[in-house]
């Protein structure tokens, strides 16, 4: 079911409208009135109607104007113009505003069916077109993991550097240099949440599960340093505070990847792993840091993440010591970012005499913050989910990553990357690049030349620019330039 607005200053024609609409037996929810452009666009940001008839000559604003305004926020609202004037001379304006016909005055029964017939159809085309463009982004991101998938066996099984580029390239991807990642104690999704937060810090993450482990490829169009491939690092332990990730050397041509898998491969089966040795004072007050952050974001599947080092160990009991630790530093942590010291007197009192009573005490001092929490989380979460769009608004066309945004608002990046989804529906690559597919839109009306545009909003690579806009826009640049 579609909703209709009406937009005409005269009552008696507004009513006759109204009436006519209501009478005809068309799949319409509502008719909304408006006596003015202005009026209109309050209740159109309120009820975002499919369809709008508006006079062209009224008070305050006219009806060109306000379908200019509507047509900004909405380019598929559905769009009629009625007028008693000769229409010729308002007919360029209003084609340019993708205005689909005109409804002269006195208008009849015949003509409003008419017209409501053709914008209900054209309302039918767009939504199967939108619903066959969903299908094929599905079938394209299926498509884009089977590529991944194929270049990380063309990494591994030897390829020369040409074939490994030429699987790159069907993901848009030009690696100057690149670093392999071994991680050990994950699991697919994990595998897709780190790959995600590498591609958001301004990586092209090509990765693979092997072995119960993660095996990925950061590779970069610019030659990675020491500091830059430790910082990578430090990101991804962050994020998996249960893994361990060993990393091999860094590889100048593509066909050393091989050597950086196995270099970080070597490193993971001679290192003792978590599970074998009690974390320091250092690891805990990480995991008391991630934990917190796991909380404030209600991640459950985070919190299981944080909690699995010292939960997982065949002997409970002798690591509730480090747990009872881990809790201290939380609450210190709270104390810190809060200002307040929540009651945990009941941690002083437990003592743990099996695995039960151990798993109880902590999903007791779970709900215990999570009510804590409450109160000041979501202000806390809006504030910086504000502070991060306001930072990325002022700062997108300049090459930004993850990282560097969170390193302006003194987070991590974990958080932040959390944060954008959970609050936008969009990661932080998707994010930055819809302001900028935005921009660049504005740039293509003005006649600037496509290279030119890509570089004024931020791309590296014009073809990469095309591929982006494509996704976003349903169509390359040239196709929208020939628009207008």
């Amino acid at each position: 079911m579609y909703k209709i607005m009406i937009v005409e200053d005269e009552k008696i024609e507004r009513d006759h409208l109204v009436r006519v609409i209501e009478s005809l037996k068309l799949p319409l929810q509502a008719v909304l009135t408006a006596t003015n452009g202005e009026e209109g666009i309050t209740i159109f940001n309120r009820y975002h109607p499919d369809i709008i008839i508006a006079d062209i000559n009224m008070p305050i604003m006219d009806g060109l104007t306000m379908i200019e305004l509507v047509k900004r926020q909405s380019p598929d609202t559905v769009c009629f113009i009625l007028s008693s004037y000769n229409y010729f001379t308002y007919a360029q304006k209003a084609l340019r505003l993708g205005v689909i016909d005109f409804i002269l005055k006195p208008s009849d029964r015949k003509a409003i069916n008419d017209c409501l017939i053709k914008a209900l159809e054209q309302l039918k085309l767009r939504e199967n077109r939108k619903e066959q463009e969903k299908k094929l982004m599905a079938k394209m991101n299926d498509l884009n993991e089977e590529i991944v998938k194929n270049c990380f066996y063309s990494i591994m099984t030897y390829k020369d550097e040409l074939q490994i580029q030429e699987n790159l390239n069907l993901l848009g991807i030009k690696a100057l240099c690149g670093v392999c990642f071994y991680i050990v104690g994950c699991d697919s999704l994990q595998m897709k949440e780190v790959a995600k937060i590498i591609a958001d810090c301004g990586y092209d993450p090509i990765y693979h599960m092997l072995e119960q482990s993660i095996v990925l490829f950061a590779l970069s169009n610019h030659t990675m340093d020491e500091q830059e491939i430790k910082k990578l690092q430090d990101v991804i332990e962050e994020s998996l505070v249960n893994c361990e990730c060993s990393v091999g050397r860094r590889a100048d041509e593509l066909y050393e990847l091989i050597h950086s898998y196995e270099d970080a491969r070597q490193q993971a089966q001679n290192e003792t792993f978590k599970e074998q040795k009690m974390m320091n004072d250092d690891e805990l007050k990480r995991l008391a840091v991630h934990f917190l952050d796991m909380l404030e974001i209600d991640d459950k599947q985070g919190i299981d993440t944080v909690l699995y080092p010292i939960l997982r160990q065949g002997d409970k009991l002798k690591y509730g010591s480090q747990l009872e630790l881990m809790f201290e530093y939380t609450l210190l942590e709270v104390k810190k970012r809060y200002d307040i010291e929540p009651d945990h007197d009941f941690l002083k009192q437990c003592e743990i005499r099996d695995t039960k009573q151990l798993e109880m005490i902590v999903m007791e001092f779970c709900v215990m913050l999570q009510k804590v929490l409450k109160n000041v989380q979501y202000t806390r979460n809006q504030y910086n989910y504000k502070k991060a769009c306001s930072f990325i608004e002022a700062n997108y066309l300049k090459p930004i990553t993850l990282l560097t945004v969170a390193e302006a608002l003194h987070i991590s990046p974990s958080y932040l990357s959390r944060l954008i989804s959970k609050n936008g529906n969009d990661s932080f690559t998707d994010m930055v690049n819809a302001l900028r597919i935005k921009e660049a839109k504005k740039q293509i009306k003005q006649g600037i030349a496509f290279k030119e545009v890509a570089h004024n909003v931020g791309f590296t690579s014009q073809s990469y620019f095309t591929k982006i806009f494509r996704k976003i826009v349903g169509m390359a640049p040239s196709e929208y330039k020939n628009l207008f």
